[in-house]
């Protein structure tokens, strides 16, 4: 047996110990003496404190000690840890849009996969999707977004720490193309947290698609966006389509018809997707995309909702969300709540054109998809020996049904000695 909080069960001793040093400490009349006068002795019982052979009250006694150590193994959270043999796999699945067939991925993953692997697929963040079952549910699609090997490490450490008791060692299998775009400056330090060897199995990359496409934009004659999109030509892979004006059901359709679409909802006078009227409107000195600066007066109307999936794309210079982008189908919706001012030159702006090339990436941002280089794979493949599960931190264990039962008999031993004490006094 073990324990989760193992300094109760100290402190519960060391009561304990008192405790019963505490019985042996005895209040009695001292040896009779014959005085020649009664005319100084105080009118009171005298009584002296000294040490007994025999602790006084051994039920008493022992009832109090029993409630002590009883309530300090309920407070220490007791479980029963097994002993774990063989080896037990952590298997990250890349379900981003680094690889070229998803179900070439999920075939390798169920080549290695035994009876209680974990397997966990990761995008943009990461899920498990099968855990101590011969055969887990279906796997997650494949999704037109950036994956994450960072999220996907954070993951795997915080579900190899529920092999602690079921086996000898952990093996981190990574299945994926390794592209660029999924090492970032945390998964060095992430594979760190990691305390052995990975092995790397990977997967295609997705083809290289030759032709290139200029944004298409539904706006109205004069439009000063549809005037900067012309200036700054931002030619890309994707399929891209710019409206200004509210969502409508086809566009939805739109996006969901094939993959990698990118609707970009920038409207002209109504809130943005994922974007409600601020209670207060005011202006604002610029805004920021991931690797650009505008500083120009905007008049800010709407503000963020956030919404599960949703990803900034764009923030006001104080740090508010001024874009976001959110996954629809097999493409995405971004939303760009920044007004483009009629009058001046602000269109003929470089920094403006600059910002609108990446507003118009594919879903994700910009793609990196060839292969990181040899000495990042060789950091995260590591060497030496497989991890151990005590590396890892010790998951969350249920105790409460045991501690409850514990309990539960500290406070009938409380009783008891209550009655038994009582009784005492009683007959005395």
């Amino acid at each position: 047996m073990s324990f989760a909080a193992p300094g109760y069960l100290a402190a519960a001793l060391a009561a304990a110990a008192g405790l019963i040093a505490a019985h042996f400490i005895v209040r009695r009349q001292p040896r009779a003496l014959m005085l020649p006068t009664a005319r100084f002795v105080p009118d009171a019982p005298v009584l002296t404190t000294g040490w007994a052979r025999v602790p006084a009250d051994l039920l008493v006694l022992a009832l109090r000690v029993l409630c002590i150590m009883l309530a300090g193994l309920a407070l220490a959270g007791p479980f029963v840890r097994g002993r774990g043999e063989g080896t037990a796999r952590v298997i990250l699945a890349d379900r981003s849009r680094a690889v070229g067939d998803s179900g070439e991925v999920s075939d390798s993953a169920a080549a290695i996969r035994a009876s209680g692997d974990v397997v966990i697929g990761y995008g943009p963040g990461a899920l498990e999707e099968s855990s101590g079952m011969a055969a887990g549910p279906a796997p997650i699609p494949k999704l037109d977004q950036r994956g994450s090997l960072s999220a996907g490490l954070v993951a795997a450490v915080r579900a190899a720490s529920r092999y602690r008791d079921r086996a000898d060692s952990v093996e981190l299998v990574i299945v994926s193309s390794f592209a660029a775009e999924e090492i970032d400056a945390a998964t060095a330090r992430l594979r760190r947290e990691w305390p052995g060897r990975a092995r790397l199995v990977t997967v295609s990359a997705p083809a290289v698609t030759r032709g290139e496409r200029l944004p298409a934009i539904e706006a109205g004659a004069g439009d000063p966006l549809a005037v900067a999109l012309a200036i700054a030509r931002p030619v890309g892979h994707a399929d891209v389509r710019i409206v200004r004006r509210e969502l409508s059901e086809l566009d939805s359709i739109w996006v969901a018809g094939a993959s990698g679409r990118v609707l970009v909802h920038w409207p002209v006078r109504d809130a943005p997707s994922g974007f409600i009227a601020r209670r207060e409107p005011g202006s604002i000195g610029g805004f920021a995309t991931r690797g650009v600066t505008v500083v120009a007066p905007f008049q800010r109307r709407w503000q963020h909702v956030l919404a599960l999936g949703s990803m900034p794309v764009a923030w006001w210079i104080d740090g508010e969300v001024a874009g976001s982008e959110i996954a629809l189908g097999p493409g995405c919706v971004r939303s760009v709540a920044v007004p483009v001012a009629s009058g001046g030159d602000f269109a003929l702006r470089p920094d403006l054109h600059a910002a609108l090339r990446e507003l118009v990436q594919p879903c994700g941002g910009a793609r990196a998809l060839q292969r990181a280089p040899a000495a990042s794979l060789a950091r995260l493949a590591s060497s030496g020996a497989l991890a151990t599960p005590g590396m890892f931190a010790p998951p969350d264990r249920d105790t409460a049904t045991l501690a409850k039962w514990l309990l539960v008999a500290a406070l009938i031993s409380a009783l008891l000695e209550l009655v038994v004490r009582g009784g005492k006094k009683v007959s005395g």
